[in-house]
């Protein structure tokens, strides 16, 4: 698919990522995301437990920050490396404006 999208990367190659109860592990240490946004309170299966999963040398497992509605490596998998376009500096538009224009590290 040409469909391009801005994800943020959660897991680079040879990393170890899992989802269980709206966490996210990586490499077994659960990691802090106060950039996450979440629409619903109960867990949902798909969305918010999965994996472990081996990301692949050449590959990258993205997820959205709005984390129950995207659509991400959850869903379709790694990402190729020879798929990235590019890197996202900054925020255009959250529904958390006090985001809006803040720069991505």
């Amino acid at each position: 698919s040409n469909k391009k999208m801005i994800k943020r990367v959660i897991a680079i190659g040879t990393d170890v990522i899992k989802g269980e109860n709206k966490n996210i592990y990586l490499n077994g240490q659960m990691i802090h995301e106060p950039y996450v946004q979440h629409t619903r309170d109960e867990t949902v299966t798909e969305l918010d437990n999965f994996g472990p999963v081996t990301v692949p040398e050449d590959a990258l497992f993205v997820m959205g920050d709005n984390r129950d509605e995207s659509f991400d490596s959850r869903f379709f998998g790694v990402v190729s490396l020879d798929k990235v376009e590019g890197k996202a500096i900054c925020v255009q538009w959250s529904k958390k404006s006090n985001r809006n224009g803040s720069r991505i590290h």
